[in-house]
């Protein structure tokens, strides 16, 4: 039975929006140690394989030194980038600039610090120029709308997907460009000054990750995709509750933090982000939606809307966590009314990547998803 939900429009947060080694140009030595499948035939799905075609920045040797050791490193949830293949933005894009400049905005955003130099700057300086990179600035905006929402975990750091000319001054000023090519680009952080940001980050971040692994934690070693995948949306939606009353629900502070109250946004935001930690590839999508018995009156209309789009068994599908939520007088119940879902049934009820005003918003293109839905019973675990 359809469950109704009453749900406020939100306001789409754009702005709030390795080694990786596809094509990749940063240097990464870690990765989650939660993450992925051991499926050694390499199908992406897996952090442990070296040969997977998403391009493992697993040494396989270990430990650094090729001596074949099994010991893995530990994700450190601050600042590791996932893998390329967890994040679906950067496979739209067509060059290796365009690559490199992704590469390059991923790591030093997760990666960055306050020194003595910059600890009353505004923003964080990217240094295309000096890392041999060509882009313009549309490419540029692009680039860091889709790193913006591939990683959740910037979500709650950089505040603006334009870029701006310097680091300091109050008002935005163009970027430095040589020959149409951007050279120096800054980005506006949380609280606009890098030591409040990096303050924030840190402490946000440890709730979060005490959040996060009370789920992961009940993931078992034998679970197939699909049952890892009924696990995280199951337990996520038992422990939060739809709600605007504190800081962070529209993305995994509210998911993760102790108040655990979200939007549609951090219902996305938050599940995506448990899919990447665990090492499922997944999509967050923004567009609208329409219910029987929604809208600002009842009346069914369409409103903006989040949800996300998962790879199980090498096939995309998706879910819509808000809708999945049981409010009401039960809390803890879980509904499946868009689980796991084909375009064909799911795409009845929500639009992707346009908003209630026809405007395109979030990535260009999305993958088709199977032909049919995924059978819910062979979720089951055990």
């Amino acid at each position: 039975m359809k469950k109704i939900l009453f749900i406020i429009p939100f306001i789409l947060l754009l702005t709030a929006c390795g080694e990786l080694q596809l094509e990749g140009t940063v240097s990464i030595d870690k990765q989650p140690e939660t993450g992925g499948t051991t499926n050694p035939s390499g199908d992406g799905g897996s952090t442990t394989n070296p040969g997977g075609d998403g391009g493992s920045t697993i040494d396989p040797g270990g430990d650094g030194d090729g001596s074949g050791t099994s010991t893995e490193p530990v994700f450190d949830y601050t600042k590791d980038p996932f893998k390329a293949n967890l994040y679906y933005g950067r496979s739209l894009l067509t060059t290796d600039n365009e690559r490199k400049a992704y590469d390059l905005l991923m790591k030093t955003f997760l990666a960055f610090e306050v020194t003595a130099e910059n600890t009353s700057d505004k923003r964080i300086k990217i240094d295309l120029k000096a890392n041999n990179i060509y882009v313009t600035n549309d490419q540029l905006v692009k680039i860091c709308k889709y790193v913006l929402d591939d990683e959740q975990r910037l979500t709650y750091l950089i505040t603006q997907f334009n870029p701006r000319g310097d680091g300091t001054s109050t008002s935005p000023t163009p970027v430095q460009t040589e020959n149409g090519y951007v050279t120096v680009a800054y980005f506006d952080v949380f609280g606009f000054m890098m030591s409040t940001a990096q303050s924030v980050y840190k402490y946000q971040s440890g709730l979060i990750e005490a959040g996060v692994s009370v789920i992961l934690d009940k993931i078992q070693p034998d679970m197939n995709e699909g049952q890892k995948f009924r696990l995280l949306h199951d337990e996520f939606i038992k422990s939060v509750s739809y709600g605007q009353r504190t800081v962070g629900t529209s993305d995994i502070r509210g998911g993760f933090g102790p108040d655990k109250k979200v939007l549609c946004e951090g219902y996305a935001r938050s599940l995506a982000y448990l899919c990447q930690r665990a090492g499922l590839e997944v999509i967050y999508v923004v567009g609208t939606a329409s219910y029987e018995g929604t809208g600002d009156n009842g009346s069914g209309s369409s409103f903006n809307h989040a949800w996300i789009k998962v790879k199980i068994d090498g096939q995309w599908y998706n879910v819509d966590p808000t809708n999945n939520d049981g409010l009401g007088a039960d809390p803890d119940a879980v509904f499946y009314n868009n689980f796991l879902q084909s375009d064909a049934e799911f795409m009845k009820e929500h639009k992707e990547g346009v908003t209630t005003a026809g405007s395109k918003v979030s990535y260009d293109t999305f993958p088709k998803s199977a032909t049919t839905s995924y059978d819910k019973d062979a979720t089951n675990y055990p």
